[in-house]
């Protein structure tokens, strides 16, 4: 009986080492972006069906039929690298200067079938405010 206590808390212990992550990736400077986009091919037709992925996080979306997908997503140090990937293609993109604080970015993102290439076009972008803030207004008048 002792042996088995012993094992269940042996085996506790490495499943809650395990799932600390090691502490290895810094989340300082992150954010959070949500993405409203499409995918086409470079010829411009809606990909369907297709996974948009970041690659640092794992977070995923799906393309519907006309090739639009929602990702909300960490941002760190102002930039995602997304995966596109599904239909037989397969390919990366960077997207860069994405703001420090949180916001929508729509973008378009352009897979070419023969090479894989992914381009993005931001088409644009919006800060979020931050939380508490009137816009701007110290909640004095404006006389």
């Amino acid at each position: 009986m002792a042996g088995k206590v012993w094992l269940s808390i042996v085996t506790a212990g490495m499943l809650a080492l395990a799932g600390c992550g090691g502490g290895t990736i810094s989340t300082e400077g992150a954010s959070s972006v949500e993405f409203e986009g499409v995918v086409r091919s470079v010829q411009g037709a809606p990909l369907a069906e297709v996974e948009v992925v970041n690659i640092r996080t794992g977070d995923s979306a799906r393309t519907d039929s006309l090739g639009n997908f929602t990702l909300r997503t960490e941002v760190v140090n102002g930039e995602v690298e997304l995966l596109v990937s599904g239909n037989n293609l397969g390919g990366t993109v960077k997207v860069t200067g994405l703001p420090s604080g949180d916001a929508t970015a729509k973008v378009e993102l352009r897979v070419d079938s023969t090479d894989g290439a992914v381009s993005v076009e931001l088409l644009e972008l919006q800060e979020s405010e931050p939380a508490g803030s009137n816009g701007g207004n110290a909640g004095g008048s404006d006389d």
